[in-house]
């Protein structure tokens, strides 16, 4: 008894479907971004409201001078690439305290200190803000872009962490 085991050949609509489906998952990878998170942070907060400007740091805000919606403060090794969003500064402590103390002005919706990690958890640059930071997206190398924080989404429930 001889029995032969037929090899089954795809049919050409099965080997293009492949084709297709393997071209739609390598670009979707090769397009996919990679973000890093804030995190909330005591430690975070407490290097702003002691207003204490961070060596090795470059300093950005959003809004208005006199009353920033947000202060950014990013490692040197980084490269800010969204800094059409951002005013970069170089804020001594009394700069620092006026912005914190701004920040500080409402009861109601009091600022909070984040922590700005990479995807790996390696800390950047921390951000001080009274709303949800926007979202942290790494570029090559050392590149970052940070969005501004969201004014339009409620305040999120998160308690302040305790001191």
């Amino acid at each position: 008894m001889n029995k032969s085991i037929k090899k089954i050949k795809p049919l050409p609509a099965q080997r293009l479907l492949l084709v297709v489906i393997a071209v739609l998952f390598a670009g979707c990878a090769a397009g996919s971004k990679t973000y890093g998170i804030n995190k909330l942070s005591d430690d975070a907060a407490k290097a702003f409201e002691s207003f204490r400007v961070l060596p090795d740091h470059n300093y950005y805000y959003s809004g208005l001078n006199v009353s920033p919606d947000a202060i950014l403060a990013i490692h040197n090794s980084y490269v800010l690439t969204s800094e059409d969003l951002w005013t970069q500064t170089a804020p001594d402590g009394k700069q620092l305290k006026f912005w914190v103390e701004s920040l500080q002005g409402s009861v109601a919706n009091p600022a909070y200190g984040y922590t700005i990690l990479t995807p790996d958890g390696k800390q950047i640059g921390v951000i001080y803000t009274r709303w949800d930071p926007g979202p942290v997206e790494m570029g090559e190398g050392n590149q970052v872009s940070i969005y501004l924080p969201d004014k339009e989404k409620d305040k999120r429930s998160t308690p302040r962490l305790m001191r």
